[in-house]
């Protein structure tokens, strides 16, 4: 989907660096010393792209409407999540939901860029 949107070089390099985070703070157990501190860098410097990447899909000069509005609302849930996380005592109550939420607005673009785009 990459060629299709004509997403730039920074699309491909920035969602190989987030894959890559993601990869090691899921080998990496979030326990005590250097492994706490290793897990939880990597894992919020992949969080962190997200929205990024989300941004550039919707800044696509070739990507179709129906996508960058996607982009967008997904954009903004990732950005809400986000500040939630900086101003609630309470969100890591919810933990799950958010992550799983937050997650989920990085594919649903790639999904519906997949299924529209010819």
């Amino acid at each position: 989907f990459i060629p299709a949107l004509n997403l730039p070089l920074a699309y491909t390099v920035l969602v190989t660096i987030s894959l890559l985070m993601e990869l090691i703070s899921s080998w990496v157990p979030d326990t005590k010393g250097v492994s706490h501190t290793v897990h939880h860098h990597t894992a919020y410097a992949a969080v962190l792209l997200l929205p990024l990447l989300n941004g550039l899909i919707l800044v696509s000069s070739t990507a179709p409407m129906i996508v960058k509005a996607v982009a967008g609302i997904c954009l903004a849930t990732t950005l809400g999540i986000i500040t939630i996380y900086l101003t609630s005592k309470t969100a890591r109550q919810r933990h799950l939901i958010y992550q799983t939420v937050y997650f989920a607005c990085f594919h649903i673009p790639i999904l519906v860029a997949i299924f529209t785009v010819k």
